[in-house]
């Protein structure tokens, strides 16, 4: 168990190793497929922590973006455009294109790229480029090919 606490850098996770470790590792060991479907969609969720591109369609996301940026004076609407005009440019983000997204405008330079890129660059940047989502520990990006900030993502089932 003190090896596991230690070698984990998730903490989010501590509850998890409450577990007994024969289990832990058994869970690990164990590949879902479609017979753990049921369980899976009866299993309580624990909504402690959400990042609202985990819960919300990219429609829905637009939806939001659109709420923020009929809020902003016509000064700071070009400015956010600016911000991001380099990404909306493109068709492949670079990996660190979350990080141009920082700072005191985060929230309008989010709803900026959400009504200005294309439906083929959001769905490409906030879900194709991390596929497949297995073996998070071998991703050069670690848990960040999983997690892609701002959390534009789209929902899928």
């Amino acid at each position: 168990m003190a090896q596991i606490a230690r070698d984990e850098h998730h903490e989010n996770w501590r509850s998890l190793y409450r577990l007994p470790p024969a289990r832990i590792a058994a869970l690990r060991a164990t590949p879902l497929t479609g017979a753990h479907a049921h369980w899976l969609t009866t299993l309580p969720k624990a909504d402690l922590h959400r990042h609202l591109g985990g819960c919300l369609t990219t429609t829905d996301q637009r939806q939001v973006a659109r709420a923020i940026w009929t809020n902003l004076d016509d000064e700071n609407r070009r400015l956010r455009t600016r911000d991001v005009r380099e990404l909306l440019s493109k068709q492949e983000w670079p990996w660190d294109w979350p990080q141009q997204l920082q700072g005191p405008h985060r929230a309008q330079n989010t709803a900026a790229l959400l009504l200005h890129a294309s439906s083929a660059q959001l769905e490409h940047n906030l879900w194709d480029v991390t596929e497949p989502r297995v073996a998070l520990k071998g991703s050069p990006h670690g848990f960040a090919a999983y997690e892609r900030p701002g959390e534009l993502r789209r929902f899928r089932a």
